[in-house]
C-alpha cells in the first residue's frame, strides 16, 4: 500500500532549522551538497511532521535507510544525538 504523503507545514523554516542541526552535513556521510538534501520521516510516518521526527540526509542515505540497508535505530541514535547536543549548547 502507497504511504499518503503531505506536505511539511512551514517546510522552509523546518528545512533551516535541520540544516542547523546537522551543520550542513549528512550525519551519515562527508556530503555537504544540502541544496539536494531530503526530508526523512524517522518514523516512516509521513503524516507526523514533528521535528524531533524529522532529519535531513543526502540522497544516497536517504534512500539506503529507506530500503533498511540502515536501520531505524541508527538513524534514531543520530538524532538523539543531534538533541542532546543541542540542550547543551543553549544549556
Amino acid at each position: 500500500m502507497k504511504k499518503v504523503r503531505t506536505r511539511i507545514p512551514k517546510e522552509n523554516k523546518i528545512r533551516a532549522e535541520l540544516q542547523l542541526e546537522i551543520d550542513s552535513k549528512c550525519p551519515f556521510c562527508s556530503n555537504r551538497d544540502v541544496g539536494h538534501f531530503e526530508i526523512h520521516h524517522i518514523d516512516e510516518n509521513p503524516l507526523n511532521h514533528d521535528i524531533i521526527n524529522l532529519i535531513m540526509l543526502c540522497p544516497i542515505f536517504h534512500s539506503k535507510i529507506t530500503k533498511g540497508d540502515i536501520s531505524k535505530a541508527k538513524v534514531l541514535s543520530k538524532k538523539q544525538g543531534y538533541l542532546i547536543k543541542m540542550v547543551l549548547e543553549t544549556g
